[in-house]
């Protein structure tokens, strides 16, 4: 019934040539009644086993070209694909790389939709730095200005 009317089929694809609109308008009351009965039970199954679809979702998205923007810890901040909400010291990663991503983002056809909001190491971080800055035991606060 639902793939005779453009509805859902196997493949997922919409048909060439009819839009949502033209596809409902062609269904008859009972076919429309039957459509969203179908729907509702499967949003039903989901609510009540408590899953929720994410892994469909989710390939659903990456075939229709929405990709998943979530960087590793010590992947290089791309201001492209990713919004820094803060910037640390770290042991290590180096600066300028990622130490923590908040939320993830989204990329649709390689154009950021919604970039992924991360956690970068601040310049100089890393082991290879040593922090020397924010490492100094018994410190006095040397660095600051004391001509103003």
């Amino acid at each position: 019934l639902l793939a005779q009317n453009g509805g859902p089929s196997q493949s997922g694809a919409i048909p060439e040539g009819r839009t949502n609109i033209e596809r409902w308008n062609a269904m008859t009351l009972d076919q429309q009644r039957a459509y969203w009965e179908f729907f509702a039970e499967g949003f039903e199954q989901y609510a009540m086993s408590g899953k929720a679809p994410t892994k469909a979702l989710q390939s659903a998205f990456e075939r229709n070209g929405l990709k998943k923007v979530d960087p590793a810890r010590g992947e290089a901040f791309d201001p492209h694909l990713h919004q820094a909400m803060m910037e640390q010291p770290s042991d290590t990663v180096q600066g300028g790389q990622v130490i923590q991503t908040l939320q993830a983002g989204y990329a649709l056809f390689g154009r950021t939709v919604r970039p992924a909001m991360v956690v970068v190491a601040a310049k100089g971080s890393g082991a290879a730095a040593g922090n020397a800055a924010y490492a100094a035991a018994g410190a006095t606060g040397g660095n600051f200005d004391q001509k103003a």
